[in-house]
């Protein structure tokens, strides 16, 4: 977000006005004429006093939609204006951040650019509990092609050791960042609607973007009401009703299998702070370090499998989750001797870059039930109109394989909090289509490169068929054993 030192801007006429009434008036008319251009400063810049007419309304009481409105109500450029937050289910319970127990199946790994960012809005500061990831092990089933990240000894740390280390990412639970976004957002003066759907939503014509004064949007919410704002914001997820409403075109298809989550007790304590990861052909697994004797499952499966393994009872689940990282494949002859060659020739250049293979510590039992989610990838062609921006699920639906989910949607909200602030700075009205071409531009550059790779890496890992083996395994051999590709990898994941 911009710096608080700038100086608002105000129209030329108001700037003008009021200077000659300072220069030529008696102190009285100086007085009333400063007063009156407030004023309309006041009337221009803010909504009026209507309890149905808002600056900037945002729709969604997520992860993401919490998290804009938090930025929303923190930002001094935002002040005095008049801001909501609405969603259709129950108030956010934010009593789970003073008594969290059991760990919640739903977690995400927001990188360090996404925890320094809620740090900002005083959102962080209010989660009870989060593991920091300081390496990473990943490696194929089909092959022995493997690759390793550490925060220390990878040069992950370069232009941060100024700053308070935190590891390539910090493992939180999703309900934890809500809450956390909720107390925050109790001390601002952003209000809140809770219980009530939106059932329709009205935008002016696209036609009258290039009138300096346009009418605000509508949204009719299902008690009866209709609010106005100059911004809308839509965080209503997946399935958002907004989206649907004005007729983004989506690009996005299913991947015709299902994410397994559960909360996994260890076999006994250890040190846990490291990500793992195994490619298997049926879809990636994954064990990410909660405290030292849990640890969080992310298991990406068929629709057929991953019914099974909610139905499992504890011990069985818990040793197919073992059996998962510690089976052995079999393995092509000739992607076998092309790896041979291939680990030989980079040893030339330094044997010392090639990793050891290791081996998370062994499951004993599951705590509650698994759950299964379906996968997809979809991704909005627009993330704008007239009045109205989109951000987080609603514009982008991505693999969970590289963990980018969560962070996508904080990257959206420092971008359209950038131009929000932008736009107030320079006295321009920050709900014209005008103004927000910039967010959707940016966003749109940024989350591009992460769904196509997120997707290619999903399909190449989704077979045994060995050409497409040796391919993958010879990229992940290379790329672990140049630290410039890792280090660039890292830096665009930790943004």
């Amino acid at each position: 977000m911009l710096s608080c030192c700038k100086k608002i801007s105000f129209p030329c006429h108001l700037v003008s006005a009021c200077r000659q009434s300072l220069l030529h008036g008696n102190t009285s008319q100086r007085t009333t004429d400063l007063f009156q251009a407030t004023s309309t400063l006041q009337r221009n810049y803010s909504t009026e006093n209507d309890l149905n007419s808002y600056d900037v309304i945002v729709c969604g009481g997520g992860m993401v939609g919490t998290v804009m409105a938090c930025a929303l109500g923190n930002s001094p450029y935002m002040e005095g204006k008049k801001m909501l937050l609405v969603d259709s289910g129950k108030p956010i319970d934010t009593d789970i951040l003073d008594q969290p127990g059991s760990y919640s199946n739903r977690v995400c790994a927001i990188s360090p650019g996404s925890v320094k960012f809620l740090k900002n809005i005083g959102v962080w500061q209010h989660i009870p509990r989060s593991q920091a990831v300081e390496r990473m092990q990943v490696w194929d089933a089909c092959s022995d092609a493997r690759i390793s990240f550490d925060s220390e000894t990878d040069d992950m740390l370069n232009g941060r050791q100024q700053q308070q280390h935190q590891g390539i990412c910090s493992i939180t639970e999703n309900n934890m960042i809500v809450s956390a976004a909720m107390r925050q957002l109790m001390t601002t003066k952003v209000g809140t609607r809770f219980g009530v759907n939106i059932v329709d939503c009205e935008i002016p014509s696209e036609d009258d973007d290039h009138t300096q004064s346009q009418a605000p949007s509508k949204l009719t919410l299902s008690d009866g009401s209709v609010l106005s704002a100059k911004l809308i914001i839509g965080a209503d997820g997946v399935n958002s009703f907004l989206a649907k409403r004005m007729n983004l075109p989506k690009i996005g298809w299913n991947y015709e299998s299902f994410g397994v989550v559960a909360t996994l007790q260890l076999s006994e304590p250890c040190v846990n702070n490291t990500a793992w990861q195994r490619f298997l052909p049926s879809g990636p697994i994954a064990l990410l370090p909660l405290t030292n004797e849990l640890t969080s499952l992310v298991w990406s499966t068929t629709p057929d499998q991953a019914k099974m393994l909610c139905e499992c009872n504890s011990e069985d689940l818990a040793m197919k989750v073992n059996d998962a990282f510690w089976e052995t494949h079999s393995q092509n002859e000739i992607v076998s001797s092309a790896h041979e060659k291939l680990t030989e020739v980079l040893s030339w250049f330094g044997r010392d870059r090639i990793s050891v293979q290791q081996y998370p510590p062994s499951v004993q039992a599951v705590l509650g039930r698994a759950q299964r989610f379906p996968l997809g990838l979809s991704h909005t062609e627009w993330y704008i109109k007239s009045r109205i921006a989109f951000i987080g699920d609603t514009i982008h639906r991505v693999h969970p394989l590289a963990g980018q989910g969560a962070n996508m949607g904080y990257r959206d909200v420092k971008n359209l909090m950038n131009v929000i602030e932008e736009s107030v700075y320079e006295g321009r009205d920050f709900g014209h289509l005008s103004s927000l071409k910039d967010y959707e531009s940016r966003g749109q550059l940024e989350n591009l490169p992460f769904l196509f790779v997120s997707d290619a890496m999903k399909r190449l890992y989704s077979t045994d068929y060995w050409p497409a083996v040796m391919l993958r395994s010879s990229g992940l051999e290379m790329t672990n054993a140049i630290p410039s590709i890792k280090e660039f990898l890292m830096k665009k994941a930790m943004s």
